[in-house]
Parts: structure tokens; C-alpha cells; sequence
């Protein structure tokens, strides 16, 4: 297991059937895996009736009468996405078509091509596949030209009790001319999840050649869309982080929130939206929301493995759960990349990235993209690893090369930032504290 045993080996096909067989075995056990999961799930009211109780609550007189299910559905979405009810009240609408008929902009969400606002609607059929514990929900961009200048419209699609998947419009075309490499790492990929766990302890030959073949495949992204990963993540996987020099998640909560509680932007009674961005299974997300500081909470990641473990622990916790009946916050999952944040730009109070950067794919773009987001005077709050720290114990290319103090400083300067404070704990922790 060492890293110079496995630089040591050699490509032979003795290697590549071990790896083989380990990845199968990987794979046999998935079921069992799934089990204990499924174990420690617990059952929770659904969201409907979750903001059915709140609608009770809220709902003016004005609003059309009992039974008109579509106008009842509108003003749901509405209260999901934390916008205010306050607005459709004064228009005082006569029917349900009038409500139907008008446009919901999300005030954060934009198209991550354009960068426009986000029409927002319920689906046609808002239970799907015998589920009634959420509600579908499609959002459509405003038309633009492309390249060649043809005009477009992207639509994004999701689901309020999973996440909404603002990565990959759902009318886009993909090309049919992928090679045979490029087939075969896109069939490990989606028959074979757990393959990208494996990946990382293959002799780096090996993994070489294949990221090579396919250059889409990325380890230090796609490692964590394995569902391995994305089930011991709370369970052993993050807590090793300590010895780093990582306080713990409760502490790195408390500095977060003292940071965010120091803006101008955290003014009494001010609504507040926090990202948190590449937030895995929601290990921030949730404490987020369950301080009570703030009015939206969006959680963020490119796996869908983390997210649907996130929504799992966010529907599992009873107290969270109390918390999001009361109305007063928002919570809502978010499939997207860090380097085409699907944001509108001076929307976002504050963002978090828990140990994320490391893995970021693209951190300079990943950098300018949370800057554009950010309000003026916006904060955001990250920890990370120094590589000193990952060379000790992995393999070469698997994670960002942070090398100084003086590099960081430099990576967030280079992005926007006006202030910017990075401090090193440890022996390899990295905590960054920004300004817009």
C-alpha cells in the first residue's frame, strides 16, 4: 500500500487483471454497501406536506379558493425557492390561469452558459415515477445566439427532493464520434461507478494512459463521483482529515460564521443566501441551515453521488427538518461545475468551500467565478490542503499543487478579491478568508 510500492510495479498483464479484479470486487459488494446504507436511512414527512403546513400558515385570503391545484402548486414553488409571496399578493390575481401564466425569474439562479436569469416552472407532470415526496421543476434561459448565430434556449431540469441539475441542459446534443478509449472510460464510468475509486491506487502508468485517452476524465473531480466515496465520506473519510491540521467541521462552522457575521451584508432582518460550494454530503450545507443565520442555503457539487447522499442526510435529520417546516430558511441542492457557477452575477451574500479547492479542476476560473457571484462586500470562507501534505502520502496528479501561503494569496488576488487573509494550521491545512 505504500506509494513507492505502487510507483514500483510494472504494467504487465498480471497488474492489470489484479486491478480488474479488484474493481469487480468493488462492484459485488456495492449491494451489501447499499444495505447498511439503507439501514441507517430514516423515514420523514415529505416536503409537500412539509410545505403544505407552511402554506396553511401563509397563505393570504386573496389566493383563489380551496381545491385550484395549480395555483396552490405556484405559490408552493414560490415559497421553495425563497422568493416572497408578498409580491403575487399585491397583483391580488382573479383566477388560477393568471398565476399559471405569469413568469417566475429565480433571483439567484442563472443559465451557466449565458449567464442570464432562469425562468422557473413546475413540471407538467410534478409527480414522477410513483414519488410523491417532491416536485419536478424546469428551468428554461432566455433566448440567445449561439456562435454561429443561431438563436437558443437552454432548459435545465431537476427535482425539489433530490437537486436540481443546472450541469447539462437537458436539450443539448452530444456527438456520436467518441472514440473506442473514450467509450470504454465512459462505460467504466456509468456501469462501473466504483472503478474511479479504484483508479487512484492503480501504478501511475496505468492511470496515465487512461486520463490520457480520455481527456474529459479527471481524478481529482471524478474520484468523487464514486458512490464508495460518497458513502464513507462522513463516515471516517472527512475526520481523517485532522491530521492535516483541519479543526473539525464545528469549528470550521464557527469560523465561517464569524467571518460572514463581520459583513456589512449581515445586517438585522437583511435576507441572506450562503453557497456552499463542492459541498459533498452536505457536511456544511446542513449546519448552515441549521444556524438559523441565514435566509437560503444552496449547496453545490458535480457529483450526483454526493448530492443524492446529501438529500439522504438532509431528509434523515429530524432537526433540520423542524427547522425548514418553520419557513424562515431555504434549503435547495445544486449539480453544477465550480468553473460555470449557475449564478447570477452580485447575487450570493457568502460562499463557503470546505476542503474543495484541492480538487477543482480549474482553480483560477473556479476563483473568478465565485468572485462575479459574490455581492459587493460578499465574503467567502475556504479551507484546503498544502500539497507538501498530499506528497507524503499519494499518488502524483491526484490532487492541486498549493505550494505557499504566497501562492493562494496570489491564485485570490489574481481573481478579484480586495482583502484577502490565508492562514496555515497544521501541517497542511489551509484557511482562506476573502473579501469582495
Amino acid at each position: 500500500r505504500r506509494k513507492d510500492n505502487m510507483r514500483s510495479l510494472a504494467i504487465t498483464p498480471f497488474t492489470v487483471m489484479m486491478a480488474v479484479q479488484m474493481c469487480s470486487s468493488f462492484t459485488l459488494k456495492l449491494p451489501q454497501l447499499r444495505s447498511k446504507h439503507r439501514f441507517f436511512e430514516r423515514s420523514e414527512t415529505t416536503l409537500l406536506s412539509t410545505l403544505d403546513s407552511t402554506e396553511e400558515q401563509s397563505t393570504s385570503k386573496n389566493y383563489v379558493a380551496d381545491g385550484d391545484e395549480l395555483a396552490r402548486r405556484k405559490r408552493l414553488l414560490l415559497n421553495l425557492l425563497g422568493s416572497s409571496s408578498a409580491a403575487i399578493d399585491q397583483q391580488q390575481p382573479q383566477s388560477s390561469q393568471f398565476l399559471a401564466e405569469q413568469t417566475t425569474f429565480d433571483p439567484i439562479f442563472a443559465c451557466p452558459i449565458t449567464k442570464g436569469p432562469l425562468e422557473v416552472q413546475l413540471n407538467k407532470s410534478p409527480i414522477i415515477g410513483g414519488s410523491s415526496s417532491g416536485v419536478g421543476v424546469l428551468f428554461t434561459s432566455l433566448s440567445s445566439n449561439d456562435a454561429q448565430g443561431n438563436e437558443v434556449v437552454y432548459q435545465y431540469e431537476g427535482r425539489t427532493d433530490t437537486y436540481y441539475n443546472l450541469l447539462t441542459p437537458v436539450n443539448k446534443t452530444e456527438s456520436n464520434n467518441s472514440t473506442v478509449a473514450e467509450l470504454f472510460i465512459k462505460s467504466l464510468e456509468t456501469a462501473l461507478p466504483l472503478v474511479t475509486n479504484a483508479l487512484l491506487f492503480l501504478p501511475p502508468p496505468i492511470r496515465t494512459v487512461l486520463q490520457q485517452q480520455n481527456k474529459d476524465f479527471i481524478l481529482k473531480r471524478d474520484l468523487f463521483t464514486s458512490p464508495t466515496v460518497s458513502f464513507a465520506y462522513e463516515r471516517g473519510w472527512r475526520q481523517g482529515f485532522a491530521a492535516a491540521g483541519f479543526p473539525g467541521p464545528d469549528k470550521e462552522l464557527e469560523m465561517a460564521n464569524e467571518l460572514f457575521s463581520s459583513s456589512v451584508l449581515s445586517s438585522p432582518g437583511r435576507r441572506t443566501t450562503i453557497v456552499d460550494m463542492s459541498c459533498a454530503t452536505g457536511i456544511f450545507t446542513r449546519r448552515f441551515a441549521l444556524s438559523g443565520l441565514y435566509s437560503r442555503v444552496i449547496g453545490c457539487d458535480y457529483s450526483d453521488s454526493m448530492l443524492q447522499e446529501a438529500r439522504r442526510r438532509i431528509q434523515s435529520d429530524r432537526f433540520l427538518q423542524s427547522k425548514l417546516r418553520n419557513g424562515d430558511t431555504t434549503l435547495e441542492l445544486v449539480r453544477c461545475d465550480v468553473a460555470a457557477i449557475p449564478m447570477q452575477s452580485n447575487s450570493v451574500d457568502f460562499v463557503n468551500a470546505g476542503a474543495a479547492m484541492h480538487c477543482w479542476p480549474d482553480v483560477p476560473t473556479g476563483l473568478l467565478e465565485i468572485h462575479r457571484i459574490l455581492r459587493p462586500g460578499g465574503k467567502y470562507f475556504a479551507s484546503t490542503f498544502l500539497s507538501k501534505y498530499f506528497k507524503a502520502i499519494s499518488s502524483e496528479g491526484a490532487y492541486n499543487d498549493f505550494e505557499s501561503k504566497e501562492m493562494m494569496e496570489s491564485l485570490l488576488r489574481n481573481a478579484g478579491f480586495s482583502t484577502v487573509f490565508v492562514e496555515i494550521l497544521g501541517a497542511g491545512c489551509v484557511i482562506i478568508r476573502c473579501e469582495k
